[in-house]
């Protein structure tokens, strides 16, 4: 069934909680508070926890504004504690693939630091151990479900002075427009950044193209000084696309695993963990907490970054961390439901917040003692204030 909300000013809303006997001693607070958190956030995403009644909406006794400011600081500070625990996964993630990947295919000099971007380093998924990151690691002309390492990029950049080696060509756009395309070998200064190559096609509008390049169109194995014209880069490889858009990285002529790991997000991580050798992959599960020898790890592994990378992204634009849930699309792994004494809502998915905070505590790194103390606390003021409903139906929201 759809719902529909008109607008409502504030003023209004106020009206309408003073009708479900909320209690507000600061109007003016009030106001403020809604202008700052938002109503669908602050008042309608804690309602139900503080209603006697949900048809009419009817307060329970001496439920007040102050109710709404404490759980609502509440989420906020979980969500804050969570954001840390998370980060310091990610962070290990990141350090772990980078050293047993590097340690296995690049330890072979400086002539290696490239090997992650060889996709003849990777294993490619197969049917049984596939999941809902798999499908995105590799498939040869697909960009959508190919991982970055492994395909080319585009990035519009202006040539400072540079050297390049290599043939012109022209194209035309679908509404008439003439390019020129230098394809092959650009060795000097791009957008202000240090010196260094590049390998790629670099496009310029043919009224911004100055004639000692226009008149060279079709030669090849040409090589010409190029200064001060605005392109774009198309097919450069992840480690010359990163050379431009991160600036830390432009000093690298091939930037090592270890340096380009931290452009990639959460996701992109979990993706290329997909492809690592099943002894890489092992030596990474063991060290975060998932003991590898044992049957099943890879699939609870798996499982727990699944919520971890939906409570990333629900951290990440800031909505009620304490109304999480864990999507449809997941599955809870079935020993983590019998090891942890889960109670999914149907067919082994949909677990409330703290029940899905357990499963992210089988990390090593990931700690519940910050958020726990948050809500004993909590928990300790409803009890001296005997707001012992209000306990009964956070702890019943959250799992706990």
């Amino acid at each position: 069934m759809t719902r529909e909300k008109a607008f409502k000013t504030i003023e209004e809303q106020i009206l309408i909680q003073r009708g479900r006997n909320l209690k507000i001693t600061d109007e003016p607070g009030m106001v403020s508070f809604i202008q700052q958190k938002n109503y669908f956030n602050s008042i309608n995403g804690f309602e139900t926890i503080f209603l006697e009644t949900s048809n009419p909406k009817k307060y329970m006794k001496r439920v007040s504004f102050k109710d709404f400011e404490r759980i609502y600081t509440l989420d906020r500070n979980i969500a804050k504690y969570l954001f840390q625990e998370i980060e310091k996964i990610e962070v290990e993630l990141k350090s772990r693939i980078a050293y047993e990947f590097s340690k296995v295919h690049c330890n072979n000099g400086i002539a290696s630091n490239l090997k992650y971007l060889d996709i003849n380093c990777y294993v490619l998924p197969i049917a049984h151990n596939r999941n809902s990151f798999t499908e995105y690691f590799y498939t040869h002309g697909d960009n959508k479900k190919t991982h970055s390492f492994f395909r080319v990029h585009t990035i519009s950049a202006k040539i400072k002075d540079v050297m390049f080696t290599g043939k012109i060509s022209t194209s035309h756009t679908r509404n008439g427009d003439v390019y020129y395309n230098l394809e092959g070998d650009f060795d000097g200064i791009v957008d202000d950044l240090k010196i260094n190559q590049y390998r790629g096609r670099f496009s310029i509008k043919a009224s911004n193209t100055p004639s000692n390049i226009s008149s060279l169109n079709g030669s090849m194995n040409v090589t010409i000084q190029i200064n001060n014209i605005e392109g774009r880069f198309f097919e450069l490889s992840y480690s010359d696309f990163c050379k431009i858009k991160y600036p830390y990285i432009s000093s690298y002529k091939n930037p090592p695993l270890w340096v380009i790991i931290d452009t990639l997000m959460l996701n992109d991580l979990l993706v290329l963990f997909q492809g690592l050798d099943i002894a890489i992959q092992n030596k990474i599960m063991s060290e975060m907490g998932f003991d590898s020898s044992i049957s099943g790890s890879r699939e609870k592994f798996i499982n727990a970054c699944e919520i971890l990378r939906e409570l990333r992204n629900q951290l990440a634009h800031f909505g009620l961390i304490t109304r999480y849930r864990t999507g449809n699309s997941i599955l809870i792994n079935r020993l983590f439901i019998s090891d942890l004494l889960l109670t999914p809502k149907r067919n082994n998915r949909v677990l409330k917040f703290y029940q899905g905070l357990k499963i992210l505590n089988s990390f090593n790194r990931f700690s519940l003692k910050r958020i726990d103390r948050a809500i004993q606390s909590y928990y300790l003021k409803n009890m001296l204030l005997l707001k012992f409903d209000i306990n009964k139906n956070f702890f019943n929201r959250i799992g706990k």
